[in-house]
């Protein structure tokens, strides 16, 4: 039999090993308060934070965004990163950019950015490409980087339904000497307006485990959008408030992981 304080050190070893895992996979993975109050979903969301999940989520973009977000990991873990993302609509051809600061303490830091191009090429229909730079920091001043590519899709079944299609963190090359740490992230995702004030949503994703999300958004009012979704594996939940002005988009949003605790983030869009 394990007596109890061995089972604490096997539980603080596990704790300690899944933190990890999740604080380098987060490294490279680029946050949207919009999209973490709605279960994380974003293989069928659109605008400016459809960077990092969906390229061509940009393409419905119809005047520019500058947006810039804050997130804090794991309560007491000193993780945080900052982020900024503009969008731009050219006319026969949407651009977007984002640069993506994140740290761990001062054993593990990255720095990403990368170059979005996104186009419909019908009215139902829209294509999207990413390509993303990363610069990873150890604190043994060991330095890694690796390019990296995103592809999307997404179809509007209908006025009220549409789908999306994501495949995010794809490399050309891997070699013995640069790995990638960053496993190849699947999503099909589909969202309905259910009425004027209620929005569905849900993804089925694959990232070296399958998982399954949902979420939903209701707006009581014109100006204010609550947010609400879960995850299946691992289990987690998801809330979110948003305020939406003429100009502005502000955004708070959290999830709960059941090991590793809560990840607020906080976002404000400005519209050109």
């Amino acid at each position: 039999m394990i007596d109890h304080d061995a089972r604490r050190l096997l539980m603080r070893v596990f704790v300690l090993l899944l933190m990890f895992g999740a604080i380098e996979t987060k490294g490279q993975t680029l946050p949207a308060t919009k999209n973490l109050g709605l279960g994380n979903i974003g293989g069928v969301t659109k605008g400016v934070h459809s960077i990092g999940y969906n390229p061509a989520g940009i393409a419905s973009i119809e005047r520019p965004v500058l947006s810039a977000l804050y997130s804090e990991y794991f309560f007491s873990t000193n993780t945080q990163s900052l982020t900024g993302k503009i969008a731009y609509p050219a006319g026969f051809l949407n651009f977007g950019t984002y640069v993506h600061y994140y740290r761990f303490k001062d054993f593990y830091q990255t720095l990403s950015t990368g170059l979005t191009l996104a186009k419909s090429l019908s009215k139902d229909f829209a294509v999207g490409l990413s390509t993303n730079y990363h610069l990873i920091n150890l604190a043994t001043d060991l330095q890694r980087n690796h390019f990296s590519f995103d592809v999307g899709a997404q179809y509007a079944l209908s006025q009220l339904a549409s789908i999306g299609l994501s495949a995010s963190h794809l490399r050309l090359t891997t070699t013995a000497n640069n790995p990638s740490s960053q496993p190849i992230h699947l999503r099909l995702g589909s969202s309905y307006i259910f009425t004027q004030q209620v929005v569905l949503l849900t993804e089925i994703s694959y990232s070296e485990q399958v998982d399954f999300a949902f979420g939903t958004e209701y707006l009581p009012m014109s100006w204010l959008a609550v947010r609400g979704g879960i995850s299946v594996n691992p289990f987690m939940q998801y809330v979110g408030v948003g305020v939406i002005t003429k100009k502005f988009n502000f955004d708070i949003a959290t999830s709960h992981h059941p090991q590793l605790g809560y990840s607020p983030q906080i976002s404000i869009d400005y519209r050109f």
